[in-house]
């Protein structure tokens, strides 16, 4: 079999539809992909195309900007039909599997015979050589932040060729464009997935399972260990139409539990019913969690088939999972990542619905999987920060006020804590026309970001920040501040653009030394503290609490006082409770936003 692939260009003319004489496509904007999209809004390793059977199944790769079937997100494996648009980017993909009853010619044009897609004479889109390497060894948790873009059990390689590695790289957070006759549609905001009911379903179209009996062989064994054998055997026979949800895959999952059940014999015997019942649920139901996932929690944690622990509001509490074998874990763990389970793979994170989930295990110890809800989905706003208890009414009214007067502002997070959804809120005050751009670590997600933000990711040996004032925008903003941008940082406070600057510290105070010890290096010689103190309008503090909810705890001017860099408050956190108190000395930045002509409710100081 071949597949045919037909890439529509962004200027609506279908370029070429190149064949290729194998399983497996990858895609993505590295010259190492089989079909290479040289396009910013195209991840390095985007998504893959698989042949299942008589089908073709498109996979998004954890992709920075996402990977769009007829304009809907894909949020695990999607099975392709004919006539499906696949949007990556700007590019627009259609895919055909030839060999079969009925082909399609997609493009009306001659296919490419080199087996990828190459660039047209001139340049433009293309194939490259393999420059595949081995995977890095498993992150230790501290070091989650800066992961890259992770490739899941599917022989995935990193695909990293050349000076790409030192190569700033570009992503934007954008919204579909849909292609309608040659013409452009006007993008609208990408949806954001809507909180399951239970575990996600994908679209599928696979060939129906031919009827009549499996045949299964147990070891004898203990019932405990039988049981693990009967789910892990039925599990493996229906994971693949599970993932994809297709239809009618529950009665299969029936008719396969009833004949291992009965393969099993004696020592089930007595428990068979309520075992075929529990497990049925594990592989194609709710499952047990679905009592305390609809409770929800701010964070549940599965230790193996042991115990579960649920933190909700603050309080915690611990009981049984109620998994009825370690391959039932295996199974949730799967059903919620949309993928397959792959010991060679120990730690794998993804997004459910609202949870953020991560599944670690390895060999001897039993699987860990957490689930954390977020604090907001989609586009992060002040009112939504607010909304949320993240911070005060007044607090959003200040910064959104002072974001629109592009005031520098410093965003400390202190230990476990982040500060993302300041900083896109922040970005987010501003004029829908900017042009906005986040200087990141390479393979960050943009979530929370609104669409049309671009990321530069840091390298080797380019400058991010000099890499993203080339690009001209109204506002930019530095997550996670490193050591060797501090001078940078600081002398793009001069420029007239909006900056927030996102660091790690105990609090604003413990900030702005460190910012000064960072420069300690780059400026010898140089009084430090008045020259950071005078190059921040404001700076936020931001912690984490029990309830897993990172919320701004003060807000403060900086300014230099006898030589010394000090911060005076305007907001803090009522220690013990969810509340914020103002500070009794009012703000200087109230009489100079009046001044400007930007109006500010003085009633927020009181």
């Amino acid at each position: 079999m071949q597949i045919r692939v037909a890439i529509t260009s962004p200027d609506g003319e279908a370029e070429r539809a190149p064949e290729f004489s194998k399983a497996e496509l990858s895609i993505g904007r590295l010259p190492s992909n089989d079909v290479v999209l040289p396009e910013a809004g195209v991840s390095s390793n985007h998504a893959r195309v698989l042949v299942t059977g008589a089908t073709l199944t498109i996979l998004d790769l954890d992709s920075t900007n996402g990977t769009f079937v007829n304009g809907e997100a894909v949020q695990g494996p999607r099975v392709l039909v004919d006539d499906d648009e696949v949007q990556i980017g700007d590019f627009v993909l259609r895919f055909a599997l030839l060999g079969r009853a009925r082909e399609v010619d997609l493009a009306g044009r001659p296919a490419a015979s080199n087996g990828r897609a190459s660039a047209p004479a001139g340049g433009g889109w293309g194939g490259g050589a393999d420059a595949g390497g081995l995977p890095p060894p498993p992150p230790m948790m501290d070091e989650l932040d800066e992961l890259p873009e992770p490739h899941f059990g599917l022989g995935a390689r990193d695909g990293i060729g050349g000076d790409d590695l030192d190569a700033p790289e570009l992503a934007v957070r954008r919204a579909p464009t849909a292609m309608v006759g040659g013409a452009r549609r006007a993008e609208v905001p990408r949806s954001e997935p809507p909180r399951p009911a239970a575990f996600p379903r994908f679209e599928a179209v696979v060939a129906a399972r031919s009827a009549g009996p499996v045949g299964f062989e147990f070891t004898p064994a203990s019932a405990p260990e039988l049981i693990e054998q009967v789910f892990t055997a039925v599990w493996q026979r229906i994971a693949d139409e599970v993932l994809l949800a297709v239809g009618g895959v529950a009665q299969t999952a029936a008719a396969l539990l009833d004949e291992a059940l009965q393969r099993a014999g004696e020592p089930l015997r007595a428990q068979a019913a309520a075992l075929r019942a529990r497990m049925l649920d594990e592989m194609v139901g709710p499952g047990p969690l679905r009592a305390v996932l609809d409770g929800e929690p701010n964070e549940v944690l599965v230790h193996g088939i042991e115990r579960v622990r649920v933190q909700r509001a603050g309080q915690v509490s611990e009981g049984p999972s109620g998994f009825t074998c370690a391959a039932a874990l295996r199974c949730f763990a799967s059903r919620c990542l949309g993928l397959h389970y792959d010991p060679s793979v120990p730690h794998v994170r993804g997004q459910w619905g609202p949870w953020a989930v991560e599944a670690m295990w390895g060999a001897g110890v039993p699987l860990v999987i957490s689930l954390r809800r977020s604090v907001l989905q989609g586009t992060a706003t002040l009112e939504g920060l607010q909304h949320a208890g993240v911070m005060s009414p007044g607090m959003a009214a200040l910064l959104s006020t002072c974001a629109v007067a592009r005031y520098g502002m410093l965003v400390v997070a202190a230990p476990g804590a982040s500060a993302r959804h300041v900083l896109a809120a922040a970005l987010a005050a501003g004029s829908p026309q900017e042009l906005q751009v986040v200087v990141t670590h390479r393979g960050t997600e943009l979530s929370g970001f609104r669409p049309g933000t671009v990321a530069v990711a840091r390298s080797g040996q380019h400058d991010a920040i000099d890499a993203a004032l080339a690009l001209a925008p109204d506002r930019l903003a530095i997550d996670d501040l490193q050591w060797s941008e501090a001078r940078g940082a600081l002398a793009v406070i001069g420029r007239a653009i909006g900056v927030v600057v996102g660091m790690r510290g105990h609090s604003p105070a413990a900030g702005l030394a460190r910012l000064g010890q960072l420069l300690g290096g780059e400026l010898p010689g140089v009084v430090l503290e008045p020259l950071v103190a005078q190059a921040f309008d404001l700076v936020i503090g931001v912690q984490l609490f029990a309830d897993g909810i990172s919320r701004v705890t003060q807000i403060a001017e900086a300014y230099a006082h006898e030589g010394r860099a000090v911060v005076q408050d305007i907001f803090t956190l009522v220690p013990g409770t969810r509340s914020w108190q103002v500070s009794a000395t009012a703000p200087r930045c109230h009489e100079e936003l009046a001044r400007r002509g930007f109006r500010l409710d003085p009633a927020i100081f009181t």
